[in-house]
């Protein structure tokens, strides 16, 4: 079924359901009808779609970019900082557990923290 075999399909099915209305639903509709045909080639102006809205403010998404990018890396930092001085206190109340001191990380790290 090609194009103008669906636009005649609908357009019988609308012409049989046309029998029912009363003539003044009859009149409107094909004002209506005759409005939109000669409406059909008008370009949108009001750029009223869908994306007109984030086409048009495309720097307020980008500045939501922007500051979710940011506080993810806030967040981040926040918890780096928060790991370095709960290793700090673990180490000054001597509540660390005896293997981090068999790590071969902790001596040279204990070497830059004394400097």
């Amino acid at each position: 079924m090609n194009e103008q075999e669906i636009i005649g399909s609908v357009t019988r099915a609308l012409h049989r359901g046309t029998r029912e209305l009363d003539a003044a639903t009859i009149a409107r509709l094909s004002a209506l009808r005759h409005h939109a045909l000669t409406h059909a080639d008008a370009p949108i102006r009001d750029g009223s779609g869908t994306l007109a809205w984030p086409l048009r403010h495309v720097w307020i998404a980008a500045l939501l970019v922007i500051l979710l990018l940011f506080a993810g890396w806030a967040y981040m930092r926040q918890q780096e900082l928060t790991s370095g001085v709960e290793t700090d206190l673990l180490l000054l109340t001597g509540e660390l557990p005896p293997g981090i001191y068999a790590d071969r990380v902790f001596a040279p790290w204990l070497q830059g923290y004394r400097r």
